[in-house]
């Protein structure tokens, strides 16, 4: 799917590549606290879900950077868009606790 300049495709893996990120970056971070390298987090309560989202998210940028490589500017839109629904949801689902 990375060799195809599509905008479908550019869709499919700036919404898939975030969620692998996140889901992963969670169980590494529940895996510490379970181990006791890590504490609770001194933060506001839900600071470092919100972090983990934004990584997440942020990652897209090496697929675009990936994409601009290869001249798929198709697949860049693709990964823009996906980008641009993921940033909605975050500011929709995290608005309460930062504003």
């Amino acid at each position: 799917m990375l060799r195809q300049n599509t905008i479908p495709a550019g869709v499919i893996l700036g919404l898939l590549l975030p969620f692998l990120a996140f889901t992963l970056l969670r169980l590494l971070f529940a895996g510490l606290e379970q181990a006791g390298v890590l504490g609770a987090s001194d933060f506001s309560d839900n600071f470092r879900i919100r972090t983990i989202a934004l990584v997440a998210v942020g990652l897209n940028a090496l697929l675009l950077n990936r994409f601009q490589k290869q001249y798929y500017t198709q697949s860049m839109r693709g990964v823009v868009i996906a980008t641009g629904i993921y940033i909605i949801a975050w500011l929709a689902y995290f608005s309460g606790s930062i504003f």
